[in-house]
């Protein structure tokens, strides 16, 4: 099932794009090849939740409760640089 997400929701459809290898599409992705490089999930998951937070919008809340362990731990890494 293909469905299309607004685009401040396009950091989590990228996420899960490549956590499903390709089978999660909600309008934003990446082709297949892109995902099959090294590290480049959680190079992608770092990039999506800056600009989540950059924009400040329902998105990061969203990602909050799809991944908390994740949420989590990018909260912790940004509060310790910010030190």
């Amino acid at each position: 099932m293909e469905m299309m997400v607004k685009e401040e929701y396009r950091g989590i459809s990228d996420i899960l794009h490549g956590m499903s290898d390709g089978e999660i599409y909600m309008g934003y992705s990446h082709k297949s090849e892109y995902w099959k490089k090294r590290r480049r999930l959680e190079k992608e998951s770092w990039a999506q939740y800056g600009r989540m937070y950059y924009m400040n919008g329902d998105a990061l809340e969203v990602a909050r409760q799809i991944f908390p362990r994740t949420s989590e731990e990018i909260e912790q890494r940004i509060r310790r640089m910010m030190k």
